[in-house]
Parts: C-alpha cells; sequence; structure tokens
C-alpha cells in the first residue's frame, strides 16, 4: 500500500549526548528504552534556537537547537533519531510502501519501506 511519511519532530544525539530517558546517549540505549528511527544526518546551521539538517531520506529537517549537545557543529554528522509517534503519514512527503501495520486500540504502528533504506521506518498515529 502506498504512502508518505512526514517528520513532525525529531531528536537528534551524538556521542557527546547527555543521558536522559528523552535522549538517550548511544543507539543501544534509544533501542533499548523504545522503539526509535534512526538516519545519519549533516548539521546544516545552527541559528538560535532552532538546527537545521540534511537527514538524507527523510530531506532537510528543522529541530529545537536544544537537542543538540553544545559541542555539535554546523557540519557535524550525526545520528538522528525520530521517534514513531513524531513521524506521521502524510498525503505528501517521503514516498514509501507500508509493509505490515498493528491495531493497538486508540492508535495503529506502521513499518514503512522508503527507497534507498535498509530498514523500514517506524511510524504511530
Amino acid at each position: 500500500m502506498p504512502a508518505a511519511v512526514s517528520a513532525a519532530a525529531a531528536s537528534a544525539m551524538s556521542k557527546h549526548a547527555t543521558a536522559a530517558p528523552s535522549e538517550p546517549n548511544s543507539r543501544a540505549v534509544a533501542d533499548f528504552i523504545g522503539e526509535m528511527n534512526f538516519f545519519h544526518a549533516t548539521v546544516r546551521d545552527i541559528s538560535g534556537q532552532t538546527a537545521t539538517v540534511n537527514a538524507g531520506i527523510p530531506g532537510i529537517l528543522t529541530l529545537p537547537a536544544d537537542n543538540l549537545t553544545q559541542s555539535i557543529k554546523t557540519g557535524d554528522h550525526i545520528l538522528l533519531a525520530i521517534r514513531p509517534e513524531h513521524i506521521a503519514l502524510a498525503p505528501q512527503g517521503v514516498a514509501g510502501e507500508i509493509a505490515a501495520s498493528t491495531f493497538l486500540g486508540e492508535r495503529s504502528h506502521f513499518q514503512v519501506r522508503l527507497a534507498g533504506r535498509s530498514e523500514p521506518v517506524a511510524v504511530s498515529g
């Protein structure tokens, strides 16, 4: 089933991130505390309270600069972590195909295959 994926909110991590439940300091910790989508990204700009990153397949994303540790600067390569509930199916966005769906009562959970990405993107909504 064709679908489009839109990143509504994002959280960036690096090896320098502080350890907190919403900002894990490693990919293993992020996976342990809940499902997470990971994208390699490059920081394009940090201005005031926002940061702009090129996340490859999801495209150019703007996120709160507070999500980055102070040591991260423009041009740095980071691992961008986006929780499934911060990604939405949308009429426009990155084209994909729904590989699996699960109804969870008040919401549904989808696994969406995107061209150029080996693992599906988890979407919850």
